[in-house]
């Protein structure tokens, strides 16, 4: 065989048989994360008391409301393992399997009662939409879960959106997102033509790694960092039309990730914009006055949050060395635990003060549009309008603001802000004015 032939030959041979190019980089040849199954919850905003954690809601037919479990009960224990607090429940389902039988332990008006339940598939379906999951890996050796939904007649590169979830430690999958307004966002965007794409943080849902409530900000950015980098070479996503919307705390890390990765556009709903000591004065302050309490308590409590989380992040004094100094701000709900709020850690919030992710914004050259709900009571228009200024102070014209009238955090709709507060998160009627000013913006941006 002539010498040219046989080179050929071999060339044509290494590349038949190396690793594809266009392989999904979801779907590694050794996945190494199991699926788990659900038990059909929302818990309540804040952890527990000594009496478990409350359940706000559940998710019609899923396993908790099948086995009988009522919004209102506090679960106790699992299987006589106690769950004081979010972490301690989320870790006694660690490794629940689809199928599996668990005993729950319930604190219902003052009465202690069991219930046997069956834990359920864990699964996002959308009507019109598929969804497939796969895995990313982090530079810390273990992988996240991701979620990809894409539209049923979905056809050669996508543009793609990727939705940054706020601070907790929930799931992104179907039963575990907190509320109707994000999953309709979710089933509308890819309807429209896009691919949706999410991680689950590590240590949440099938997610392996660490303790959500132990690591810092910095090692949860590292998992978006890297979920944004495979998502760009997925041979179904088109990597110039890739988004973020970040929700909340998300739309405090998508900054971060805009000014480190090109992107098309970036979206940010119910986030923030000043230090963080100052966004949780305005916050309680803000809430208080919602749920009744007048002028001179609200001064109280905006200084007794102002004195503990200017000790936590700039004095960097541990909660339980804040309380020794300061036993009165337990009145306020302050604990001398690792856990500060939301279930995160003195690491996360230290690391997210360091971070200067306002900063971060004026390094941001794509498209941005902000996002504000009218009844929205865990957030401020006017931080979504300094964004907006930053932007266009140093590049004219490329982000724009908009209020999605009575709206609130949880992309639902109320009569009053006050409503909204009382009831809840995600028990309202869904709203669709967010998703309509992200699907134009994206348009507008290039995303089809």
């Amino acid at each position: 065989m002539p010498a040219m032939l046989t080179l050929i030959l071999t060339l044509l041979a290494s590349i038949a048989f190396a690793p594809s190019a266009l392989a999904d980089p979801l779907h590694p040849d050794e996945p190494t994360l199991a699926r788990r199954g659900v038990l059909g919850v929302q818990l309540g905003y804040a952890d527990g008391d000594a009496r478990g954690v409350a359940i706000a809601g559940l998710i019609p037919g899923g396993a908790a409301e099948r086995a009988g479990v009522l919004a209102g009960d506090r679960i106790t224990a699992i299987n006589d393992h106690p769950t004081p607090t979010h972490q301690a429940l989320s870790d006694a389902l660690r490794h629940g399997a689809e199928g599996q039988a668990l005993q729950l332990t319930l604190w219902r008006q003052g009465e202690t009662i069991t219930r046997p339940v069956t834990l359920a598939r864990r699964a996002l379906e959308l009507p019109g939409t598929t969804t497939t999951y796969g895995e990313v890996m982090t530079h810390h050796g273990y992988a996240v879960r991701s979620i990809l939904t894409r539209p049923d007649d979905a056809d050669g590169p996508l543009p793609a959106v990727f939705f940054i979830q706020g601070i907790s430690c929930g799931s992104m999958d179907a039963t575990t997102i907190a509320d109707r307004g994000l999953l309709k966002c979710i089933q509308d965007v890819a309807r429209a033509g896009y691919a949706v794409f999410m991680v689950d943080k590590p240590g949440v849902g099938d997610s392996a790694g660490p303790p959500c409530d132990e690591y810092g900000f910095d090692e949860e950015m590292q998992a978006f960092r890297a979920a944004l980098t495979t998502l760009k070479s997925h041979p179904d996503i088109d990597p110039s039309r890739v988004f973020l919307v970040g929700i909340s705390m998300g739309g405090i890390q998508a900054p971060l990730l805009a000014a480190e990765q090109d992107v098309a556009g970036v979206v940010v709903f119910g986030t923030g914009f000043v230090p963080w000591t100052e966004y949780m004065i305005a916050n309680v302050r803000r809430q208080a006055a919602l749920t009744g309490a007048n002028a001179a308590q609200l001064n109280l409590v905006a200084d007794a949050y102002a004195k503990f989380w200017s000790l936590l992040l700039y004095a960097r004094l541990h909660p339980s060395e804040i309380l020794d100094r300061h036993p009165d701000l337990a009145q306020y709900g302050f604990q001398p635990t690792d856990s500060v709020s939301a279930g995160r850690s003195v690491r996360f919030f230290t690391e997210l003060h360091d971070s200067q992710w306002a900063n971060a914004w004026s390094l941001v050259e794509t498209h941005v549009l902000a996002i504000h709900g009218s009844y929205d009571f865990v957030c401020d228009r006017r931080d979504h309008e300094w964004i907006v200024e930053v932007i266009n102070t140093l590049n004219p014209g490329k982000a724009e603001f908009f209020s999605a009238d009575r709206m609130c955090h949880g992309m639902t709709v109320w009569e009053s802000e006050r409503q909204a507060i009382r009831s809840g998160m995600g028990t309202g009627e869904p709203s669709d004015a967010a998703t309509e000013a992200m699907l134009a913006f994206f348009e507008r941006a290039g995303g089809k």
